[in-house]
């Protein structure tokens, strides 16, 4: 299922809920009487709708163009042993899905940072880390205002003399991949 809308030709309820579909835990019904408003209402809260302001009276199909459901993967690669567990060389990354972003602009933000890292390149890796822990990581499409953009946050673990771990996540939900 596509995660983005596109932001030209006709579009429909089927190609809206389409791209709702393509959240990992929704689903909707595209004949539904009150599809546009409950779309409007699910990608304000969980996706990413540029031109709308999600008012009762500012909501048409072209509303819809370019709204995603923003993307992302995390792998985790365990800190190596050692007798005292302090190699701290485990690793995170963090790649964004380009088809679920409009603006080709990535923004990352790795726990504990006060502020969000832009990037023209889909994925971020974090080195240096300790494990065993869990760490959080926040995506965003950095359209202009991305401020106002959904945040995506996922969490990942970095073990200890483990195997590498794979997850998929968006917006309030995450899965074992």
């Amino acid at each position: 299922m596509a995660k983005k809308i596109p932001g030209s030709g006709q579009l429909n309820a089927s190609t809206i809920s389409s791209t709702r579909g393509s959240k990992m835990n929704e689903t909707c019904s595209a004949t539904s009487t009150t599809s546009i408003n409950q779309s409007t209402t699910f990608f304000k809260c969980n996706a990413t709708m540029p031109n709308s302001t999600g008012s009762a009276t500012d909501r048409s199909f072209s509303n819809f163009r370019n709204a995603a459901v923003v993307t992302g993967s995390i792998q985790t690669v365990a800190e190596t042993s050692s007798t005292y567990c302090n190699n701290n060389n485990g690793t995170f990354k963090t790649t964004i899905d380009p088809s679920s972003v409009v603006s080709g602009v990535y923004n990352f933000k790795f726990q504990g940072e006060s502020s969000w890292t832009e990037c023209t390149t889909n994925s971020r890796t974090n080195t240096g880390l300790s494990g065993p822990a869990d760490y959080t990581t926040c995506i965003r499409d950095g359209l202009n205002n991305s401020a106002d953009q959904s945040v995506v946050t996922g969490v990942g673990k970095v073990g200890y003399a483990s195997a590498k771990k794979n997850y998929c996540f968006q917006r309030g939900v995450q899965q074992v991949i």
